[in-house]
């Protein structure tokens, strides 16, 4: 059969999203939301509980800004492939990264918080960050720079204001 496999609670594949003041908790879905080859705008919203990922962007436009993540099992924001502004959010308590920036991904990461995450911030595999003014505690990593998959090389970043405090590595 030629089936669309959606790993999240909400799915969207080729839509624009523009989600304000919504609340995600405690689904049985791997992801909070998956969204794929998306326009989007996550914007004050609360992500909590999710096995996996509490967002997970693939090939996605867009921005988030304001949102809360909260004891995922995975990544809090994972992105693969997008093009993303991460503006001013609150992420606790992820099982892996508090924001993951892979596979070619350009991301603009400003004015966050991650918090009690295993590692803060992850930028693998062909991706470009500009990281600023971010806040990053508790953690074992604060920010990993990394190869992952070979085929896309090595990522860079762009590094100003970054806070890291109680960080075990």
């Amino acid at each position: 059969t030629n089936r669309t496999y959606f790993t999240g609670r909400l799915a969207v594949h080729d839509g624009i999203v523009n989600m304000k003041h919504c609340s995600f908790v405690d689904g049985i879905a791997a992801d909070g939301i998956n969204l794929k080859y998306a326009k989007v705008i996550l914007e004050n919203n609360y992500f909590k509980g999710s096995l996996s990922d509490g967002v997970d962007l693939d090939f996605c436009t867009g921005r988030v800004l304001r949102n809360h993540f909260e004891k995922t099992g995975g990544d809090g924001l994972d992105l693969s492939g997008s093009d993303i502004d991460i503006v001013d959010n609150l992420i606790q308590n992820s099982g892996d990264k508090g924001i993951s920036i892979g596979e070619r991904t350009v991301a603009r990461v400003q004015e966050n918080r991650m918090l009690d995450c295993v590692t803060g911030i992850a930028v693998k595999d062909g991706s470009t960050a500009t990281i600023e003014n971010n806040t990053v505690g508790r953690v074992e990593v604060g920010l990993a720079l990394y190869v992952k998959k070979p085929v896309f090389g090595p990522g860079k970043v762009k590094l100003r204001g970054f806070y890291l405090y109680e960080a075990e590595a």
